[in-house]
């Protein structure tokens, strides 16, 4: 086969794995976060811990459409001691229904320090003006906190 055509092959194969990754909703910590693929595996996000205290809230989107969390389990490995707090099951009819906001968590208020590492399992989320994907499940993620 000649090397045109394999190339041409190539892009007609990938460009749709391109356009379907683009599509999928997208997770990420903060306003400013770096937006992830929900279907990702291994994410584990990095951020200050000035920033985390600012704009610490999980957003999921998909096509400038907002998902709300139905609810997920966290986990917290605190530097200072090898005691892993968790998993704890959290859900939308806890509090003000608002358990995307980590920062305020009082699971989280001690712990927000240099070194703390939050896991995410088993996040829901459901958008009622998607078209299609309307509840999605969210692989496993981790914050790591740094100075």
């Amino acid at each position: 086969m000649k090397p045109h055509k394999i190339i041409t092959l190539l892009f007609v194969a990938i460009l749709p794995l391109i356009a379907t990754a683009q599509n999928q909703p997208q997770i990420k910590i903060g306003t400013k976060g770096i937006p992830h693929g929900v279907n990702e595996t291994g994410v584990a996000e990095t951020i200050s811990v000035a920033s985390f205290a600012k704009d610490g809230t999980l957003h999921v989107t998909k096509d400038n459409k907002v998902y709300t969390i139905e609810s997920f389990e966290i986990s917290i490995l605190p530097k200072k001691g090898n005691d892993l707090i968790g998993p704890l099951v959290l859900n939308a009819t806890r509090g003000n229904g608002n358990i995307s906001d980590l920062k305020n968590m009082p699971e989280i208020k001690n712990y927000k320090s240099d070194g703390t590492r939050i896991f995410i399992e088993r996040l829901t989320a459901s958008c009622a003006d998607c078209t299609d994907m309307n509840t999605i499940t969210v692989k496993a993620f981790s914050i790591n906190l740094k100075e």
